[in-house]
């Protein structure tokens, strides 16, 4: 079972993730690994394979598939 304290923090760091993934440059996405470096410079300490986890439970694609490019020309 998941304590709520525990729950509570989960959701934190979901919400967090959420936000920088919001807030990043859509034609250079932030990979999960740069996602675990924003996360640990304001105190989350988490490893890649829990963003990943967190980020497809949130529905968001990887950095790849969330790359906007830009038309040339």
């Amino acid at each position: 079972a998941v304590s709520k304290e525990n729950a509570l923090s989960t959701r934190s760091v979901e919400e967090k993730l959420a936000e920088l993934i919001r807030d990043e440059d859509k034609q250079s996405p932030l990979s999960d690994a740069d996602l675990v470096d924003k996360l640990r410079a304001v105190g989350v300490g988490c490893a890649r394979r829990t963003v990943s986890k967190y980020r497809s439970k949130l529905c968001i694609a990887p950095s790849a598939r969330r790359r906007k490019w830009l038309p040339r020309g």
